[in-house]
């Protein structure tokens, strides 16, 4: 039997790629089977264990004071770069964080899964956050805008942390 070493079989990028086509895979799988609505909430609930791990990086990078909207934009930056996504970080202020990315190419499950995973790691960190995903027209070539706001008012979905912050 021919040994080979786990880095040569991968290759520099070629498990985000992986990652990313299972990903796809299984969220088109279940949009055909479950329907849209059960494909995202069981993609949603998929990114939870890694934005809980992403939330907590946020915390402890803040210590000794509370995390800020900075803190959250490094763990979510490193989010994309892990998962290899076509999103960007527009800008972030104490107040809020803006993502462009483009309309999802495969099932939009699969992008609400980064939706959710971006909201959850902002709201274990700073305890609430209310995340506004702003559509483009279909055939704009336009990016679509995910705005993830510390505000209490407002449109878009609430996130709370599943955690009790320290005061």
């Amino acid at each position: 039997m021919r040994e080979t070493s786990h880095a040569a079989i991968q290759g520099q990028g070629q498990d985000t790629r992986y990652l990313r086509a299972v990903l796809g895979n299984v969220a088109e799988v279940y949009e055909t089977h479950l329907g849209r609505h059960d494909a995202e909430l069981f993609m949603a609930e998929s990114a939870y264990t890694l934005a809980a791990e992403l939330g907590a990086n946020a915390i402890r990078k803040a210590r000794p004071g509370r995390p800020t909207m900075a803190h959250v934009a490094r763990e979510v930056d490193t989010a994309i770069a892990w998962l290899d996504e076509d999103v960007t970080i527009a800008e972030a202020s104490d107040q809020q964080m803006t993502l462009l990315s483009p309309g999802p190419s495969g099932a939009r499950s699969r992008f609400m899964m980064n939706l959710y995973l971006f909201g959850h790691i902002a709201a274990d960190a700073l305890g609430y956050v209310r995340v506004v995903l702003h559509e483009s027209a279909p055939g704009s070539n336009e990016p679509w805008k995910i705005v993830i706001h510390t505000s209490r008012t407002g449109g878009g979905a609430e996130f709370r942390s599943r955690y009790r912050l320290p005061d």
